[in-house]
């Protein structure tokens, strides 16, 4: 969704300074403001710099969980288009000389080539996971004790009652149960076949490491 309020682009620092003067720092932090909440990178790497080319990004989904964020580069690509191209719009109406006009499309021309170079994209990337990655991510993946991640949230049978809620802070999962609370509450077993299915998911976690 492009950053319009009332007519008038938000002037955002990284928006204008991606559309003035591209760079992957200004890139990223574009992508950071937009996918904060809802993009994580899971690093393969020892901590070095140069490592965060190995790993990968989720993106969370409307039940809590993560999947894998496999066309992070389409996805990049079109977000940082579509910034530049709203900016410019709203910039291009501000203008009354023809050379300001003039220089304002050259400064989109840039900015969608550098959208569109695939090897921009990564370098931005790579900027992006240092701001998004979560520490020691493989160890945390549906680690919460008595929690199974299904379609639309995450069912808690750690208390007195089932309940399904949202992750809570420092929660991540994935690859849910492919059931939803609506298939789940018919279940006259629910509890039973969720704690069944949380006792596959640590004997597999076990036998990875």
């Amino acid at each position: 969704m492009a950053d319009i309020y009332n007519g008038i682009v938000r002037d955002l620092p990284a928006v204008r300074e991606f559309f003035e003067l591209p760079t992957h720092e200004s890139a990223a932090r574009i992508l950071a403001e937009e996918w904060r909440d809802s993009v994580i990178f899971e690093s393969f790497g020892k901590g070095f710099a140069s490592s965060r080319k190995a790993g990968r990004f989720y993106r969370r989904m409307a039940g809590g969980w993560y999947e894998s964020f496999d066309n992070i580069i389409n996805a990049t690509s079109d977000l940082l288009e579509e910034k530049a191209t709203s900016y410019f719009s709203e910039r291009l109406n501000q203008f009354q000389h023809m050379k300001d006009k003039i220089d304002c499309t050259k400064n989109l021309k840039s900015a969608l080539i550098c959208a569109k170079t695939l090897g921009f994209i990564k370098s931005a990337l790579i900027f992006l996971s240092a701001v998004v990655e979560v520490p020691d991510l493989s160890s945390k993946w549906n680690s919460t004790t008595d929690t199974v991640p299904i379609l639309d949230g995450i069912a808690d049978f750690s208390g007195p009652k089932l309940i399904i809620r949202q992750p809570a802070p420092n929660e991540y999962y994935k690859n849910p149960l492919q059931i939803t609370t609506a298939q789940l509450i018919f279940r006259n077993d629910a509890e039973a076949f969720l704690r069944a299915q949380y006792a596959i998911i640590c004997s597999q976690r076990a036998k990875s490491k």
